[in-house]
């Protein structure tokens, strides 16, 4: 579910006593004369372009909320250039945007500002709203730029001002203020700051941000520094959101409060129900099954029928609210005990238990404390039990049925061998023909075969689904040729009633042919068997690590490789494809390991390499430890065995 930002409703504007705004010091951070920055090679010293001042003033008003934006460039490369010579601002419905400003001043001072003529407008870009454009004339490399402009809302309640992920920022200030009446709220993330603060002006100052680093096995975008800021109400009356304990109050009435009629409605439905298993988590699958293959998931917050348990029932389709409330009502007429985690996706945001924000809070996850297990309504596909990898790892908050002191869980991935990827490989070596083949019987559970599932739900042919089924070979042999592949049982692929938890398990089996498998050099064979991974994420870099380390959920691979000796050879005994890494946490507990071992039984080599992740999140303290983990299956990505001829 994307963000949606909600108006303030008018039941809140009647009880507060309007006043005149006093008003304050200018903020709009405009020079009155466009001069040349001063600088040294240092403070530009990273990247295509560097980002000398950073202004935001978030002024909340009676009705309208204006946001300021103010920005200085340096433009060290043509790519800075080519990323900042235009200004894209996206204007929601009822906004406007005024007082454009913007200036070019070129590497020996001269000034070019805007010709306003040149402002653009795209209508329609989205259902919410359109873009204003503006270029920034006479802009150049070792240049800089000048530009500011205010976005004018209705009165939104809460907003989030992010920075640049890509450039050094030297100073950035933002300031959030309110009309009088109101009381506001605000937190800086993931930088420090100096903030002064009170309920109707909050003041932040950054120094020196720095861009986020391309590191693998991260949310980058999460790690983004940013200021989320909200109204909270004025003395009379809260927002919604200005709290946790608020949220449970409201999401109570939403996910446990449910009408006679709607509850009528699903009666009928229940009989189908009443010869099942008394376990009650098989109950809770076969619902799981019936309401995925009757009711459908559709991205669509405006229309409120679509929120609406009565027009659902009619029309089978809802956004990821009303799924939530539809299997809530269910659940709750059959007797069964749940909670709703609400949460968002961990790669946008990070669900923070002391900062309550609507912009995170649009994931709705069904808790079953008596089993321990999820249920995630807004996907076809998500068989019960099974939480999707962009949510593992993250806090949510937990929506009990009664009770309003707000509690925080974090969504747990399930143990590393449940989400499993097998291949068994047997190799065929034509030393005649200088060919390998390689007979593949693979599968995948958990996650895995949620992803198989997706992928051949939502192909829209016999082709797409080939052509699907291709990639999860093709991606790890680039340079062979498919012979054959197909799906074992494939009538079960993308049928959610044929999935069982993290049981469910999607088999294939393929043939492929290989022309660069081994090679002869005078009386030996060098086999490449390491290729038979597949390409392997390589973490060589000695840079520090910035970022959290995510692994995206627990997960384990399991490679059983066999390969016969051709007459006339001897294995040599080379041991460069033995490995055994891993490493444990501060409580002793085993975080990531790999482990390869090589042994010849019946003139067979036989080679077996397990390899798991067993937290989603590692504190990058432990950096080192993981790298080394990971370069495990880069490092046997490079072995070679050598057969010599007797």
């Amino acid at each position: 579910m994307k963000n949606t930002i909600l108006l303030i409703g008018c039941f809140f504007f009647a009880t507060i006593a309007i006043s005149a705004p006093k008003e304050a010091a200018d903020t709009s951070f405009w020079r009155s004369q466009g001069e040349l920055i001063e600088f040294n090679e240092e403070d530009v010293s990273y990247g295509d372009a560097t980002i000398f001042e950073d202004n935001r003033f978030i002024n909340y008003k009676m009705r309208t909320r204006e946001i300021t934006r103010h920005k200085i460039l340096y433009i060290k490369t043509q790519e800075g250039l080519d990323d900042n010579n235009k200004v894209i601002v996206y204007v929601p419905n009822a906004g406007s945007i005024v007082n454009i400003k913007a200036r070019s001043i070129s590497k020996n001072g001269d000034v070019v500002e805007l010709n306003q003529d040149n402002i653009k407008e795209i209508e329609d870009y989205s259902d919410n709203g359109n873009l204003k454009v503006f270029a920034i004339e006479g802009a150049e490399v070792g240049g800089q730029i000048e530009y500011t402009y205010t976005l004018r809302t209705p009165l939104y309640d809460s907003g989030k001002e992010m920075f640049s992920m890509n450039y050094k920022t030297q100073h950035a200030c933002v300031i959030v203020r309110c009309f009088g009446a109101f009381k506001i709220d605000s937190k800086a993330f993931n930088w420090e700051n100096k903030r002064t603060y009170n309920e109707t002006e909050n003041k932040y100052i950054f120094e020196n941000i720095q861009p986020i680093s391309e590191e693998k096995y991260a949310t980058p975008y999460a790690n983004r520094v940013a200021v989320q800021h909200k109204l909270v109400g004025s003395d009379y009356r809260q927002t919604t959101y200005a709290n946790y304990r608020n949220v449970l109050i409201k999401m109570q009435a939403q996910f446990f409060e449910f009408l006679p009629k709607e509850e009528r409605k699903v009666s009928s439905v229940l009989k189908s129900f009443e010869d099942a298993s008394s376990d009650k988590g098989e109950t809770i699958r076969r619902l799981t099954v019936y309401l995925k293959e009757n009711y459908f998931y559709e991205e669509n917050y405006r229309d409120p029928d679509y929120e609406s348990i009565l027009a659902i029932l009619k029309r089978k389709v809802a956004n990821d609210v009303g799924m939530t409330k539809l299997y809530c009502l269910f659940l709750q007429e059959l007797g069964i005990n749940y909670e709703v985690l609400v949460s968002c996706d961990k790669y946008d945001g990070r669900f923070d238990p002391h900062y309550c924000s609507r912009h995170t809070m649009d994931e709705f996850i069904i808790y079953f404390p008596d089993y321990s297990t999820y249920l995630y309504p807004a996907s076809q596909i998500a068989q019960y039990g099974l939480v999707p990898s962009w949510l593992t790892g993250n806090q949510s908050l937990v929506v009990p049925k009664s009770g309003t002191s707000p509690r925080f869980k974090e969504i747990e991935s399930a143990n590393y061998s449940e989400n499993a990827t097998v291949l068994t490989i047997n190799v065929d070596l034509d030393l005649d023909n200088n060919s390998s083949q390689f007979n593949i019987d693979a599968y995948g559970t958990g996650n895995l075969a949620f992803s198989y599932n997706y992928d051949m739900y939502y192909s829209d042919s016999e082709k797409e689904k080939q052509q699907e089924l291709d990639r999860y070979v093709s991606w790890r042999y680039p340079d062979a040729e498919i012979v054959n592949i197909e799906m074992v049982d494939p009538a079960k692929w993308g049928d959610i009633g044929a999935c069982k938890d993290y049981e469910c398990k999607r088999e294939f089996k393929a043939t492929v042919k290989s022309a660069s498998f081994f090679d002869k050099v005078g009386s030996k064979l060098l086999i490449k068997v390491g290729t038979l991974l597949g390409p392997q994420t390589e973490m060589y870099s000695e840079l520090e690590r910035v970022q959290p380390i995510n692994t995206g959920y627990n997960k384990s691979y399991a490679f059983r490789i066999n390969i016969p000796i051709p007459e006339g050879y001897k294995y040599t005994g080379e041991q460069n494809g033995i490995i055994d890494n891993s490493f444990k946490n501060g409580d002793g507990e085993k975080v990531a390991g790999f482990k390869s071992s090589i042994e010849v039984v019946n003139n067979v080599i036989q080679i077996n390499i397990d390899e798991f992740y067993a937290f989603v999140n590692i504190n990058k303290k432990f950096y080192e430890d993981y790298r080394r983990v990971i370069n495990s299956a880069a490092d046997f990505n490079k072995a070679v065995l050598l057969l010599e001829k007797k």
